[in-house]
């Protein structure tokens, strides 16, 4: 009996983790840290080499913020731009919201 109730409440959470939500992300664009050893470039440059529109720069980071075709599965984008040789890091451009309430109001 005591086993069939804990069998019960893990298929409970099981079940709720399987209907979580993947994070919102702005379609098409994406956050590339460059390595170390290469310095952000012109940018029509590293649309060339990286496949994509950069729509931002962040030079102190040596992060840009690219821009690919929205029909394109976010993870095989990831894990395409992850072989690139001038990429460190990739990952879609989570969208993050905050759901509190300011406590005071100016």
């Amino acid at each position: 009996m005591r086993g069939l109730i804990g069998r019960a409440v893990l298929g409970l959470f099981v079940s709720a983790s399987a209907f979580a939500a993947k994070p919102e992300a702005v379609p098409g664009e994406y956050i590339v840290q460059l390595k170390n050893q290469y310095a952000i470039q012109s940018t029509q440059v590293l649309s060339q080499q990286l496949g994509a529109y950069v729509k931002e720069t962040i030079p102190s980071m040596n992060i840009v913020v690219i821009k690919r075709p929205m029909f394109e599965l976010a993870d095989s984008v990831v894990k395409t731009l992850s072989q690139n040789p001038l990429v460190d890091i990739v990952e879609p451009n989570y969208i993050y919201r905050i759901n509190k309430t300011p406590r005071y109001w100016y």
